[in-house]
């Protein structure tokens, strides 16, 4: 089985020289690479040049965040595909995946490829794909690679049949695994209710280039609350979505 990452593409970060493309790194600091940069350990705050705002991350505690979540995803059985998009750095891909995420997950069909630059082998793309250069690049990469593995949502039998049509256009050979995203009462997308979730499922099911492997949701959109209404909110919501499945 090929490796979740390519560890060549990783390393060779350290060796690309620094210039004006990386923002708020100092001047001085063009023309070296980020390895020689590193083991200089330079003062960011005592005048070293580097803009704000900088941030830091303490190798100590990046380690204990890893294998303190990668252990409770063990403890209960679950697999863990963070999000990339909140870091982008393939460095902290590697990390992830050799803590044992499952695979990194995507917002956007652009988070995607950068992922693929890298070798992501396997990537969940929590958004639904419907433009037509999206999933022809996507049935592309599908066809060239077998070892990568791409699973999206959807949340309409309009989506699905977007997403039929544009793939037999594209003469996709590998059919584009989904899931039927569950939406929350109140939230941004997904179906709502049983019935709809049922509709689009079979629409899935019944689409000769699209997989229908699970459902997906997301709750988060209501995290920042934590009255016990908002709480008895997401409770329920997660309810339905397992009980979709």
């Amino acid at each position: 089985m090929a490796a979740p990452i390519s560890a060549a593409a990783v390393a060779a970060l350290a060796e690309e020289a620094i210039d004006w493309r990386f923002k708020g790194l100092p001047a001085s600091w063009w023309g070296r690479t980020p390895a020689q940069i590193c083991a200089q350990a330079p003062d960011l705050f005592g005048g070293g040049g580097a803009v704000g705002p900088v941030c830091v991350l303490r190798a100590e505690a990046l380690t204990h965040n890893l294998t303190t979540m990668a252990s409770w995803c063990r403890d209960r059985g679950v697999e863990l595909a963070p999000h990339g998009k909140t870091h982008m750095a393939p460095q902290l891909f590697a990390r992830q995946l050799d803590a044992g995420a499952c695979g990194i997950t995507a917002a956007t069909l652009s988070h995607v490829r950068a992922y693929r630059a890298f070798g992501v082998r396997d990537v969940v793309l929590a958004n639904e794909l419907v433009d037509d250069a999206g999933l022809r690049w996507l049935a592309g990469e599908l066809d060239a690679h077998p070892e990568f593995s791409a699973v999206c949502w959807v949340d309409s039998v309009q989506g699905v049949e977007l997403m039929t049509a544009a793939l037999a256009a594209a003469g996709a050979g590998r059919p584009v695994e989904v899931c039927v995203e569950v939406g929350m009462p109140g939230g941004r997308t997904g179906c709502r209710g049983q019935s709809a979730v049922d509709e689009v499922a079979r629409a899935a099911a019944a689409s000769p280039r699209l997989r229908l492997v699970g459902v997906a949701g997301y709750e988060a959109a209501r995290g920042h609350d934590i009255a016990p209404e908002a709480k008895a909110g997401v409770i329920g919501y997660l309810q339905e979505m397992r009980a979709a499945s």
